[in-house]
């Protein structure tokens, strides 16, 4: 039988993170709770931000690759 996972481990361990994280979520996310989940982590990290993307979904980097992309180059300079 597998070992059982604790799936609030990684949220324990958010408050050690010693790397700029930024967590990305719709507001029409119908998988993920991003108020509960996302914008939560982001405050649990030192360096966590959330970033809302008004006007879609779970698979925002399908609808926004442009905007995730210039996310993600302002991250890695600052």
């Amino acid at each position: 039988m597998a070992a059982a996972y604790d799936l609030l481990a990684p949220v324990g361990a958010a408050a050690g993170c010693r790397v700029p994280v930024r967590i990305l979520g719709g507001d029409r996310d119908l998988v993920v709770n991003n108020s509960a989940h996302g914008r939560t982590l982001a405050t649990l990290i030192p360096d966590g931000e959330f970033i809302d993307l008004p006007g879609l979904g779970h698979m925002a980097h399908h609808f926004a690759a442009e905007r995730i992309a210039a996310l993600v180059c302002r991250l890695s300079r600052d």
